[in-house]
């Protein structure tokens, strides 16, 4: 069995142990625990970081820039990409 190393890695095994699928258009909500995103929001708050620092922007210095991460990985997750986390009426 694959090591565990994060929590989308997690959601993605128990996917996979399903033989289910995750394709970007893809509803995953049956797939979550209680737990749901909030889980998730720690992991995409740091990869979305690399991606500011990556794009040469010094979120440490910058006041306009502090808590951007948390705010971007907040939108992606429950608004942007919501309807692939909550389960469909």
């Amino acid at each position: 069995m694959k090591k565990i190393s994060s929590k989308s890695d997690e959601i993605i095994q128990r996917i996979k142990d399903a033989h289910g699928t995750y394709l970007a258009n893809e509803n995953i909500s049956k797939y979550l625990k209680p737990d749901k995103i909030d889980k998730l929001l720690p992991e995409v708050q740091a990869k979305v970081e690399q991606l500011l620092k990556s794009l040469i922007i010094d979120t440490d210095r910058d006041p306009h820039t502090q808590e951007t991460s948390h705010r971007i990985a907040k939108m992606l997750l429950f608004k942007v990409m919501k309807g692939r986390y909550q389960n469909v009426p």
